[in-house]
């Protein structure tokens, strides 16, 4: 059915509120509704879609609704704009409404929207001396604003603005910095702007009097008088007045009149030593000591403002003692474990110290290492001592004494000497070194508690240096010696007294060349690089395991050359091939194969190809498309496909790969089909295997068969009959070289 609309009745209504009076949000529109022969339309509900425009014809709507259920009655219908979408345009240009009915055309021409009274209210003044202005700027007070909103006070009264807030215990105003660099802020102007408060960016309240902030309060609660970022609670620059006052608080200071005291909860004291509770007087240098009832200068701790003096009142160093003749300075403690420290630090650092440390008679004077040290005086350098020198300035040793006798020392020229006082070497020992019970001449042994016997010997030969190491009965374990047949050295591990388990030999026979031996009760091995090829590495029989032969590359293939697959409507396995894989890698997958397509002009030929490890779906990178367009000539169009995924196997096993298709529209065949796996043990890299993605079943029975359960079946177990055939000629070709390698007689 045709319409127009013929009679238009507009009311249009502000968006905006003045005062009380509220200007509505949508707006009001009636018209008529007529046929093509002018006649009014039946009644009843009608769809009718408005849309406003910034332009009398073209271009795009600004606003648009549609009222499902508009009741149109002779032909008049009423409605209001903006009930359905919210009509939110600022109304500030020429607005044209476009209106469509039961999803029509719209009709033509679009209607101009004019100007209603609320709008005429907002654009004049209101009351006597207040104004809405035409650029947007509000008077109260005054009719002539220069500024958003200006508001002049009564001249009869202080009062310009008063906020009455619904809260009986508070009424808030904000001022609101909306950006976050912006600075919130009060200003106060007789004449031009003269102070102001305001909270800045860096959270700081601040009260400003021409152009500089007086007064600063901080994030932590600070407040600074004269200080731009306060440290304490009041933070002056400048002199601080106080007055006298008459309360006793503790913590109070004041102003007497004469003098500044504060109260300490019992009486005022003196800041200044001339008021009540002042402190007593005193010489110069004197320091003060507590009798227990009142303070007391004394001279015996003397301080002239550079040097203290204990016991001296004439200090020549920064700290000068001065005692008795039996004691000069004693440090004791009343640790149970009677330890007492000295701890000298220079400025050099946190670890520049010297500790002298005094362990007393007490079980429990030990060091954090529990070295008991009851009874022993020492030099200790702390925890954060570093290192620490003791240092002759001149070419006199350092000696060690104990009962008045030298018992070692270290001379000029850095030697040491031990029972000896010409050390003629870095270390003179002058006798045996003995560690244990025992000696022997020219060798060093380490005994143990309650053995006879040493249990580690280091000595001399005329043929070199040897080290070995003993058991409890005596029985030599390890040696590590000079090599008796050859320049080299000579290692060995016994495995029982009379036999020797492991041999390094560095110059076998005089060979130049090393050999290692290794003895068991049953079987021995031995790796001798003086030789090549398998005899250089003689092995036990079945020393190397199944799980060491196959896990290394391996490869598992199938072809076709004869025959040919037609694809079908699902996912259908064109080839299949297994492999086992001796551990947990990576298979190669590559698959090439013969597409033959008859092709018919019209329509399009298309099919899935790809390899996967699912019998019945696409890996996700896999599904590759192969297409001819539906504008090519009819006839065979032969294309090759090459198809390769990369899947990751955990665990090791048998592990079954497919080449797959699908045909989606046409009539395709698949031939000359290779289909090769590769077992890669170790990854040099980041690998993205291929993944499973899809779901597909076996090709419809119509087509030509594919391989089916049964056959794949067979296949897989062809492949593992195939490899465990593989295992065992490697693993006959081992024992075979092994048996002549054998070691039958034990070596020293």
């Amino acid at each position: 059915m045709a319409r127009s609309l013929v009679l238009m009745v507009i009311l249009v209504a502000g968006l905006v509120s003045f005062g009380n009076t509220a200007i509505p949000d949508v707006l009001n529109y009636q018209g008529v509704l007529t046929n093509a022969g002018a006649a009014a339309v039946p009644d009843g509900p009608y769809e009718i879609t408005f849309r406003i425009y910034s332009v009398a014809s073209g271009g795009s709507p600004l606003w648009e609704e549609t009222q499902a259920n508009v009741q149109v009655t002779k032909g008049i219908f009423d409605v209001m704009l903006g009930s359905v979408v919210t009509l939110d345009l600022p109304f500030n240009t020429h607005y044209y409404l476009g209106i469509s009915v039961e999803g029509e055309a719209e009709l033509n021409p679009r209607i101009e929207l004019s100007a209603a009274a609320y709008s005429f209210t907002a654009k004049g003044t209101f009351g006597d001396a207040n104004t809405f202005t035409s650029n947007g700027n509000v008077g109260i007070g005054i009719l002539t604003p220069i500024y958003p909103l200006t508001i002049v006070g009564p001249s009869d009264k202080q009062v310009g603005i008063i906020y009455h807030g619904h809260n009986s215990g508070y009424a808030s105003i904000y001022v609101d910095a909306a950006e976050p660099t912006a600075t919130a802020a009060i200003g106060y102007a007789r004449g031009p702007l003269r102070a102001m408060t305001l909270f800045d960016t860096n959270d700081y309240f601040r009260i400003r009097i021409d152009g500089t902030n007086h007064v600063n309060l901080s994030p932590a609660g600070n407040l600074g008088v004269g200080v731009a970022a306060p440290l304490e609670r009041l933070d002056v620059a400048g002199a601080l007045r106080l007055g006298t006052t008459a309360n006793n608080n503790v913590g109070t200071i004041r102003w007497t009149g004469t003098d500044f005291e504060g109260y300490n909860g019992s009486i005022w004291q003196s800041f200044t030593g001339g008021g009540s509770g002042s402190l007593p007087p005193g010489s110069n240098g004197q320091t003060l000591r507590h009798d227990g009832s009142s303070w007391n200068p004394t001279s015996n701790l003397y301080n002239n403002g550079t040097q203290i003096g204990i016991g001296t009142m004439s200090p020549e160093e920064d700290v000068h003692v001065k005692g008795s003749a039996t004691q000069q300075l004693r440090i004791e403690t009343v640790s149970t474990t009677g330890r007492s420290d000295l701890e000298l630090k220079t400025t050099g650092g946190s670890t520049d110290y010297l500790m002298l440390t005094k362990y007393a008679p007490s079980a429990g004077g030990t060091t954090a290492g529990s070295i008991p040290l009851a009874n022993l005086s020492h030099i200790c350098s702390g925890t954060l001592g570093g290192s620490m020198l003791l240092n002759v300035m001149t070419s006199n040793p350092i000696y060690f004494a104990t009962n008045n006798l030298e018992r070692m020392r270290l001379d000029a020229s850095g030697y040491l000497g031990i029972n000896t006082t010409a050390p003629d070497a870095y270390l003179h020992v002058g006798g045996d070194v003995k560690i244990g019970t025992g000696t022997q001449d020219g060798s060093l042994e380490i005994y143990r508690s309650s053995v006879v016997n040493p249990m580690i010997r280091a000595y001399t030969t005329s043929l070199g240096g040897d080290f070995e190491v003993y058991d409890e009965l005596g029985n030599s374990t390890v040696a590590l010696d000079h090599d008796a047949n050859g320049e080299g050295g000579y290692f060995y591990v016994k495995r029982d007294p009379s036999f020797t388990a492991f041999r390094v030999d560095g110059n076998y026979n005089g060979t130049g060349d090393p050999v290692i031996s290794m003895y068991g009760s049953s079987s021995s091995m031995a790796f001798n690089p003086g030789t090549i090829g398998n005899a250089s590495v003689q092995l036990p029989i079945n020393s190397v395991s199944s799980a060491e032969t196959e896990n290394e590359a391996g490869v598992a293939s199938y072809a076709e050359g004869v025959s040919g697959v037609a694809l079908g409507a699902t996912i259908g396995i064109i080839a299949s091939r297994s492999i086992a894989t001796p551990a947990a890698g990576c298979v190669m997958v590559v698959a090439t194969c013969q597409t033959e397509i008859y092709h018919t002009n019209g329509t399009f030929s298309s099919a899935d190809l790809g390899v996967s490890d699912e019998s019945g779906a696409f890996p996700s990178n896999q599904d590759v498309w192969l297409r001819l367009n539906n504008g090519l000539p009819s006839g065979y169009y032969d294309l090759p496909i090459t198809c390769h995924g990369l899947f990751q196997e955990s665990v090791s096993g048998m592990h079954t790969y497919y080449l797959l298709g699908r045909l989606n529209t046409g009539d395709i065949d698949i031939y000359d089909v290779q289909l090769t796996c590769i077992y890669i043990p170790t990854a040099y890299g980041t690998v993205d295997p291929t993944l499973a993605g899809g779901t597909g079943t076996d090709a419809d029975a119509t087509v030509r068969p594919v391989l089916s359960a049964s056959d794949v079946a067979a296949e897989r177990a062809a492949s593992e009959e195939a490899n465990l055939a593989r295992i065992e000629r490697e693993l006959a070709e081992l024992r075979g070289q092994l048996e002549a390698l054998k070691l039958t007689a034990e070596e020293k």
